[in-house]
C-alpha cells in the first residue's frame, strides 16, 4: 500500500494581514495517510477553509509543486504565476502565448490569474494586452514595513 507524508500548513500572521491571500503550499496534515484518500482530506480541508472565510490561492504556478495536478484537486480562487513565466515576457513568445492560453481555462474554472514578479512597464504592458488583470511585484511598489 502506497503512503505518503503530508504536513500541516497555517500562516496565522498571513491570515490576519488579509485572509483572503492565505496559501497552501500542498501540505495537509502531520500525519501518514493512504495514498488513495489524499483527495478526500484535500477537500474535506479546502471545504473547511471557504467556509471559514478563506480562499485558497496557489502559489508559484508553472514551477515547483503547483502543478496541474494540484489546481484540479484544491480548485483554487487564485493561481499566482511564477516570476519565471513573468520575467521578460515581453521578449519570449513563448512565455506570451503560454499565459495567454490559460486565460480561457482559469475563467472556464472560475480562477483569478495573478501575475508575480512584475518588474518593467514592458512586462506590464503585455500582461494588460493579453487580458493578465491581477500583479504583484517591483514595478507596482517594492515590500515595506507594515
Amino acid at each position: 500500500m502506497k503512503r505518503i507524508k503530508v504536513m500541516a500548513s497555517n500562516n496565522h500572521e498571513e491570515a490576519k494581514i488579509r485572509k483572503e491571500w492565505l496559501k497552501f503550499k500542498g501540505a495537509l496534515y502531520d500525519h501518514s495517510v493512504d495514498f488513495p484518500t489524499i483527495p478526500i482530506i484535500i477537500d474535506d480541508v479546502r471545504k473547511n477553509i471557504e467556509n471559514s472565510g478563506f480562499s485558497v490561492a496557489i502559489d508559484d504556478v508553472g514551477a515547483g509543486y503547483s502543478s496541474l495536478h494540484t489546481i484540479a484537486e484544491l480548485k483554487p480562487a487564485y493561481l499566482k504565476y511564477d516570476m519565471a513565466l513573468v520575467r521578460d515576457i515581453n521578449r519570449h513568445t513563448i512565455k506570451r502565448d503560454l499565459l495567454e492560453s490559460l486565460i480561457p481555462f482559469s475563467k472556464k474554472i472560475n480562477t483569478i490569474i495573478i501575475a508575480e514578479g512584475v518588474e518593467t512597464k514592458d512586462e506590464f504592458e503585455v500582461l494588460k494586452e493579453i487580458g493578465i488583470e491581477y500583479g504583484q511585484g517591483f514595478f507596482f511598489g517594492k515590500p515595506s514595513a507594515l
